[in-house]
């Protein structure tokens, strides 16, 4: 619209608007303003000539607001300087209550409330918002009917088309309509919007319109309601949905055949499902018969002697039938199975399988389930999933329907399922339960029974159930199964399946029979179980399995010796159906029996005559040998097994063989001390002194003196005490041929062996002579930490040792401890002073002076504090001093005075007197002689 506006005053404006028609021209402005404001137009029009022709150009032309804006640019005044009136194009929407639609009552252009909305849709329209226009013209026709029915007319064709069409969507009772009627604030009901396109002419509305349908069906036009949306179905619109069901609806009203009504409906699915649902919901009174119309088709039969094709055309249209209903009733569950049935013939096996879905879900639904009908809709479904190639989905439903009824099931499954089918799946049954299985022999390796697991060889289980079901006398599968109960500890399941197994086959089945009573050992029936293996024995003495199963009965009664008897004979029979067997024993209690068999193997090659029953040394090294080979089978994974196996072939005299096998476990683990010590017992045994000590030496270096120590506690004493004599040896031939340092530490290393063969869990049996030796070559080295700590040990085996108690005292005087040297002298000197002045007078000169002076200090100062307390019992100390020190050099005047001072002291005055005329011989001017005699 265009306003034309001009001032009053500075508080009064007035204005007029002009709706833009084809008939508006620059001169109806003109005419209309010169009207309305005739008091203050006194200008001549003339100089708008030009401007008005721009206009009237625009105004009659499809175009935009912006070139009406331009255009009026040149037409905004009149009047000179002083404009009279202004023009401009308004184009913000603007509420009906803010548009001044009224003028003064004197001077201004009334406009009716109709009018106003009419030209607000108007502007609305041409601004492209449709749907706020039609909100404005249906506004209006509350106002007044037959004004907006005659404004329409003005309106264009193609916009007049959409017009009709909106308002005939809004008439309808759908969800979407009434949203849509919510959101743009539609009063009027869906009967009035009906009469809204009743009102107007035919020619404004087109013959689709649904008000127009609403009224036949009113008056019961149900022929003419069929021929009209035939017509118009000639050539279809986008969305014919509701032409269908108003032509399905009119045949049914018409009493037409169930045919015709289903055709279209089934037309009206195939659009639009949604929308057919709406549809009959706002037809609920016309549903019930709806619905049994479909229903009357969807249990027609199929027609007799008639092509493929039309079979084919026959089933589709049963199952678009069955949808419709399924539809509006999603619980009937006849129609549901029998279309499904009929999918599966149309090849639609996806979709049967959907339908068959939802009829399991209303199945369980239901309380209780019928059994019957769940079982044959779970075989149905698992040929379903057979023909798309889902093998998995269609054992797992058959496994559902086993469970409900085996006998029942195995009947429906044969009836349906071809022999090649039910071949095909028992194949791949088989094969994923083995998969599944194979989980459980890690799990029985590892010794981790994880959940994960126990829930794979469930489901195994419920395989190997269902190919028993469907090939009740496949033997294979019999084991298998029996297998996954027992490793879900479920023995007394695994009895039962092979009770039926021998009660199913009459030959002589010792295997089946033994795995019987292993499982009954299993469940705590040892009786029973052992009824079975004593027939088992009868049947076959050697049976391997019944030996097996008669050694865990002994592993259970804790007759050790017993079960060493069996698993020696099975050995010796075949050492790898043993190791199978024996696999077959619970995983918690193989570490125990693989303990049992290794401690039997220690004893057979320490030469005890109770095991096994075997007396002879090479029979008995050959058993260690199956025995190990069992272990290695067994996975014990321990260094005792190869270590057994190299002591047997060292008993058979086979020691390359030996020598080899502990260079694989050298070689395997470089750090582990086991291996390395007994490699080296090999050596001395083969002569190799050096390379013997070496190895010992390396292991020690490696692993430290406390570990190399426990690995000999298992070595024999024999063999420990040629160790040590080979030790001894090699580290005196090394102090031989060199006092070179590093020839000296190898020594030192030579006598750690030495030291440590033994063993050191008692003092007893340390090895003092290879300590006296190693304290030595650290004195030598300057270690005298070290050595004074060899002496010490070597003290607390032999405490009356001189020449360590002497070293220990010479340690002490090169580290420069005063009162600890003289301690370990006056203690040897007290045990043994002629042993001591010995081991003193061979010490180095500068050692043995240092020693005399410290030790004289001492006895002076015993002497000097005579008669204190606690000086008494040193007087010993004092007297065994002096004797030493004129023992090594008797021409000191001042080691004879001490002497004689000490001999006074005791009382001996005799002794005193002659100690006394020898410091006058040897210092005749010494004054203090004279004052002590």
């Amino acid at each position: 619209f265009i306003e034309v506006w001009q001032h009053i005053s500075s508080a009064v404006s007035q204005t007029v608007r002009f709706r833009i028609t084809r008939e508006l021209r620059v001169a109806n402005l003109l005419d209309l303003a010169q009207n309305v404001f005739s008091s203050h137009l006194t200008c001549d029009l003339a100089p708008v000539s030009l401007s008005s022709r721009k206009l009237n150009k625009v105004l009659n032309t499809k175009t935009k607001h912006v070139l009406m804006g331009e255009a009026l640019k040149d037409f905004s005044s009149i009047g000179g300087q002083q404009p009279v009136f202004h023009m401009q194009v308004d184009r913000k929407e603007k509420p009906p209550q803010q548009t001044p639609l009224v003028l003064s009552k004197a001077h201004c252009l009334k406009m009716a409330q109709k009018e106003a909305l009419c030209v607000e849709g108007d502007i609305q329209r041409i601004n492209g918002n449709l749907p706020q226009a039609v909100s404005c013209y249906c506004s209006a026709y509350e106002e007044d009917p037959l004004y907006v029915v005659d404004h329409l007319k003005s309106l264009p064709q193609e916009s007049l088309e959409k017009v009709v069409e909106l308002v005939d969507f809004w008439g309808r009772s759908s969800t979407e309509a009434a949203q849509q009627r919510e959101e743009y604030g539609i009063s009027l009901t869906t009967e009035q919007l009906t009469s809204f396109i009743l009102a107007c002419p035919a020619s404004l509305i087109g013959s689709s319109s649904c008000a127009r349908i609403s009224q036949l069906f009113k008056e019961k036009k149900y022929q003419e309601v069929i021929e009209k949306c035939s017509a118009i179905l000639e050539h279809p619109p986008s969305k014919p949905v509701h032409l269908y069901l108003d032509r399905g609806l009119a045949a049914l009203l018409a009493r037409k055949r169930d045919r015709f009504v289903a055709a279209d409906f089934i037309k009206a699915l195939q659009e639009d499902e949604h929308e057919l649902k709406e549809y009959m919901l706002d037809q609920k009174q016309h549903l019930p018969r709806v619905l049994k119309a479909l229903r009357r088709c969807a249990s027609l039969e199929q027609p007799k002697r008639v092509s493929a094709e039309d079979t084919h055309r026959w089933q589709s249209f049963i199952v678009d039938c069955g949808r419709c209903v399924l539809l509006f009733d999603p619980l009937d569950s006849k129609t549901m199975a029998r279309c499904a049935t009929l999918l599966a013939d149309l090849g639609d096996f996806r979709g049967a399988t959907e339908m068959w879905t939802s009829m399991l879900k209303l199945l369980r639904a239901m309380e209780p389930p019928p059994k019957g009908v769940m079982m044959d809709t779970f075989v149905a479904r698992a040929l379903c999933h057979f023909y798309l190639g889902k093998l998995d989905y269609a054992a797992t439903d058959l496994i559902a329907a086993v469970n409900i009824d085996t006998e029942a099931a195995k009947a429906a499954i044969e009836k349906i399922f071809a022999k090649e089918q039910l071949k095909e799946i028992i194949n791949h049954v088989v094969d994923l339960a083995r998969k599944m299985s194979s989980a459980m022999r890690r799990e029985r390796q590892s010794d981790d029974s994880a959940d994960r697991t126990k829930d794979q060889v469930r489901a195994a289980i419920q395989l190997y159930e269902l190919a028993l079901a469907l090939q009740p006398n496949n033997r294979k599968v019999f084991h298998k199964c029996a297998e996954c109960h027992t490793f879900l500890g479920q023995h007394q399941e695994a009895a039962d399946i092979y009770a039926t197994m021998l009660q199913n086959d009459t030959r002589t089945d010792t295997s089946t029979l033994c795995s019987r009573a292993l499982s009954n050992l299993k469940a705590g029936h040892l009786d029973i179980a052992m009824s079975d293996l004593n027939i088992a024995f009868d049947r076959n003495p050697s049976c391997i399995d019944a030996l097996c199963a008669r050694a865990y009965f002994f592993k259970l009664k804790g007759q050790e010796d017993e079960l060493m008897k069996d698993v020696l004979k099975a050995t010796l029979v075949s050492v790898k159906d043993t190791a199978v067997s024996l696999r077959r024993i619970p995983v918690v209690e193989q570490a125990d029996l693989n303990d049992v068999i290794m401690k039997g193997c220690q004893q057979l090659l320490q030469g005890d005559n109770d095991v096994g029953g075997l007396s002879a040394k090479r029979d008995q090294a050959e058993a260690v040998l199956q025995l190990t080979d069992l272990l290695q089978l067994l996975g014990a994974g321990t260094e005792e097994v190869p270590l057994l196996r190299a002591h047997a072939h060292m008993r058979l005299g086979h020691e390359q063989e030996s020598q080899r096998i502990l260079l694989d476990m050298v070689r395997s683990a470089p750090h582990s001390p086991v291996a390395g010590v007994h490699l080296a017992l090999l050596r001395l045994r083969m002569g190799k002194l050096e390379d013997a000590v070496q190895g010992c030496i390396g292991v020690v270096e490696t692993c430290g003196e406390a570990t190399f120590s426990e690995t000999l506690g298992d070595v024999p004493r024999e063999d420990r005490l040629v160790l040590l004599e080979s030790a001894q040896q090699y580290g005196f031939h090394l102090l031989q041929q060199s006092h070179d340092p590093s020839v000296i530490n190898t020594a030192i290393s030579a006598f750690t062996v030495a030291t440590l063969a033994l063993g050191t869990s008692s003092p007893e049996m340390l090895n003092v002579r290879a300590l006296m030796a190693r304290a030595e070559c650290h004195a030598h080295l300057g270690s005298y930490q070290s050595a004074a700590q060899d002496y010490s040990r070597v003290l607390t085996v032999q405490t009356d040792c001189i020449p360590a108690l002497c070293g220990r005292g010479c340690m002490h005087i090169a580290m420069n401890k005063q009162q600890e040297a003289i301690e370990d002298f006056l203690s040897a000197l007290h045990k043994d002073s002629a042993a001591a002045r010995t081991q003193i007078l061979l010490l180095q000169q500068k050692l043995r002076l240092v020693l005399l002076y410290w030790l004289q200090l001492y006895a002076v100062d015993v002497l000097s504090g005579w008669g204190a307390q606690g000086q008494h019992g040193r007087l010993e100390d004092a007297l065994l001093i002096g004797q030493l020190l004129i023992s090594v050099d008797a021409d000191v005047a001042a080691w004879q005075l001490l002497y004689a001072d000490a001999l006074i002291i005791q009382g001996d005055f005799d002794q005193a007197f002659l100690h006394l005329n020898r410091v006058l011989q040897l210092t005749p001017s010494d004054r203090s002689v004279l004052a002590r005699g």
